[in-house]
């Protein structure tokens, strides 16, 4: 529901800008003159509720592989060791080595070595490092080499080179990555049969 309410805010704040030379302009990397304040800050806002939704996304798909791996694993010690520790199982067991993130390694425990399964592990921690672009902003540092030029320091070891503002145009593929994952995560487990209803990210494409 939270990734619903704030997906609707975000699309009137798209909607306002969409299809203006000014945005295009942004968007594509052209020159931001002649300037429009008032399109900036409503972009500006569009991009910060854009990011919001895609940290509750891949928040929401956390919660869901806690709940699947509560619903697959019988034994409740074990059950709260692959929900709090997924780490330890995932070194212990020598699975997933390539996993980086909780969400990587919970599907990997909930996969069980299920063939295939390392797709998705990639698209966990694919869509995960999305998230901790926007929810760990890290400093930079600008220095002035004259005749217009300027060299950036990124005080960050992690991450993407290059990355830009998330954009409302970029929600279509990131749902389309959850969905995958969360269609994923209830094809190996009992969810279903819980009665836990199933989410589907890719009815919030252009809704």
């Amino acid at each position: 529901m939270r990734v619903e309410i704030m997906q609707s805010i975000a699309s009137a704040y798209f909607s306002a800008t969409r299809g203006s030379d000014f945005r295009s302009r942004i968007t594509q990397g052209g020159a931001p003159f002649p300037f429009d304040a008032i399109q900036y800050e409503t972009m500006e806002k569009e991009s910060c509720i854009v990011g919001m939704v895609m940290a509750w996304s891949v928040i929401t798909l956390e919660s869901l592989v806690n709940h699947a791996l509560a619903e697959k694993i019988n034994n409740k010690v074990s059950a709260i060791m692959a929900i709090e520790y997924p780490g330890q199982i995932t070194e212990k067991l020598k699975i997933a080595k390539s996993a980086r993130s909780e969400l990587a390694k919970k599907i990997a425990i909930l996969s069980d070595n299920r063939q295939g399964s390392d797709v998705y592990i990639q698209l966990a921690d694919k869509i995960t490092e999305d998230r901790n672009i926007i929810v760990h902003d890290k400093p930079f540092e600008l220095t002035d080499l004259e005749n217009g030029e300027v060299k950036i320091t990124h005080f960050k070891s992690r991450g993407r080179e290059n990355e830009r503002k998330p954009r409302y145009e970029n929600l279509a593929d990131f749902f389309m990555d959850c969905e995958n994952v969360s269609n994923y995560i209830y094809s190996s487990s009992a969810l279903k049969e819980a009665g836990v209803t199933e989410i589907s990210f890719a009815s919030l494409i252009n809704s």
